[in-house]
């Protein structure tokens, strides 16, 4: 009888080892769970960038940080041109493959430790980490110049996309939509100044 109790405790030992493990396990797979999760909620649906939530979410981080600390940070505001022509004569399914080009030409144009996001419909951001004004203008010219070179394949038609963009230093003081507003007014400066007609 004496032998039956430590028995009985073994037993328990390792029950409650086989729990404990088992409790582990559990965790870790909720812990993936977790970062994927976190992962969804900060990306585009669509393309292989951040989403808007996630950009201004950055955008308020850095603004901080530079008038805190200090550092140099950029921005760039993308609008796709003519993408609602595209929609109205080639249907969505086609609109939607112009953005993924253009979000695969900023992917592969921009530093690990830049961000990237589609703002919404056919708008994209760009914040530029450690950077200064004649770099972030040469960006500018770079993405441009990359994005002409997308050639669509539509059933034999060709789409051409083009850009136009706005850009930034981030300042001291201005609020993340100080910032945007700026940028999206120069954007829009752009556009129109591309529709002119030659003199």
């Amino acid at each position: 009888m004496q032998d039956a109790e430590p028995e009985k405790h073994a037993e328990n030992d390792g029950a409650s080892s086989a729990s404990l493990e088992e409790l582990r396990r559990e965790n870790a797979l909720l812990k993936q769970k977790i970062v994927k999760l976190e992962r969804l909620a900060s990306r585009d649906t669509l393309t292989p960038l951040f989403n808007r939530r996630h950009f201004l979410e950055v955008l308020e981080r850095w603004s901080w940080r530079a008038e805190r600390y200090g550092g140099d940070y950029g921005i760039i505001f993308i609008d796709v041109d003519e993408l609602k022509a595209v929609n109205d004569g080639m249907g969505h399914v086609i609109g939607d493959k112009v953005l993924i080009a253009i979000a695969n030409v900023l992917v592969d144009n921009i530093r690990r430790s830049d961000v990237a996001a589609r703002l919404g419909g056919d708008e994209f951001g760009i914040l530029l980490d450690s950077t200064n004004d004649d770099e972030v203008l040469a960006k500018v010219e770079e993405l441009r110049s990359e994005v002409s070179k997308l050639q669509i394949d539509v059933e034999g038609e060709i789409v051409n996309p083009t850009i136009s963009l706005g850009h930034s230093m981030l300042e001291a003081g201005k609020t993340a939509d100080d910032i945007m507003e700026k940028v999206d007014r120069r954007m829009y400066r752009e556009k129109r100044a591309g529709k002119s007609p030659a003199p």
